[in-house]
């Protein structure tokens, strides 16, 4: 048997059709646990490998709805489930972010930035990134695509 080749227009067309497939995956993964997915937040070193051991505790974990986001035209629309934030345990200025299960098995590892970034993970506040123990950390409005 051989391959079939498809045209970049073929494989384009492909990969915008099974994309809300793809993404309806990973809502259902991060939701797989017994309890709502969560959002660590870091202020160290984001490792090199998604998935890796994160190199210091979580500034704050952020916990998600059930189900954690939806599928929207730009990518995963994540939402938390606390209107006014988890609460910050560490003071630091939030580097990058982890998606994971309840039971803190890591879906996707990405940037975390202010509202006016491009981070995958976006905190709404008026400190940017920094975080203050004893505070409130609030989800943006964040996309993954």
């Amino acid at each position: 048997m051989t391959t079939l080749a498809l045209s970049a227009a073929a494989r384009a067309a492909a990969l915008v059709s099974a994309r809300p497939a793809v993404l309806q995956a990973l809502i259902d993964l991060a939701d797989a646990g017994s309890g709502p997915a969560q959002l660590e937040i870091y202020g160290t070193t984001r490792p090199a490998t998604s998935g890796d051991v994160p190199g210091g505790a979580a500034l704050a974990t952020l916990v998600l709805t059930k189900p954690c986001g939806t599928v929207e035209l730009t990518g995963i629309l994540l939402t938390q489930e606390s209107v006014i934030g988890d609460l910050i345990a560490v003071n630091g200025a939030a580097v990058w972010g982890r998606l994971a299960t309840s039971e803190g098995d890591p879906i996707a590892d990405g940037d975390v930035t202010d509202m006016a970034g491009d981070g995958p993970f976006k905190l709404d506040g008026a400190d940017g990134v920094n975080l203050y123990a004893g505070g409130r950390a609030i989800l943006g409005a964040t996309a993954l695509s």
